[in-house]
Order: structure tokens, then sequence, then C-alpha cells
């Protein structure tokens, strides 16, 4: 499956957290030694940059 995402709005983070933690999933322990994902974390950072 190939996905490919031009550009999204910070309304579409679910999807994008969703999207993420499919690949987490995939990479298997890889995906473990990164974590979990900052979901707060990340949406500020998306606001900060402006992109909404």
């Amino acid at each position: 499956m190939q996905v490919v995402i031009d550009r999204l709005t910070i309304n579409e983070a679910p999807l994008v957290f969703n999207w993420v933690m499919r690949l987490l999933t995939e990479l298997g322990e890889e995906g473990e030694e990164l974590g979990s994902l900052d979901e707060e974390g990340v949406l500020r950072a998306w606001r900060e940059r402006g992109d909404h």
C-alpha cells in the first residue's frame, strides 16, 4: 500500500496520528524503541508553525 499526503490541516490530526501509530506497529520492535506518540506535543508544534 502506498499513501501520499500532500498537505493536511490540524483538523486532520486524528487521521495523521492513526497512520503514525499504524506505521509504528508495522515497524514492530523498532517502533517500540521510539516510544509512544506525544500527541499534545505534536499538536502544539503544529499550531506554533501556523499550519492550521
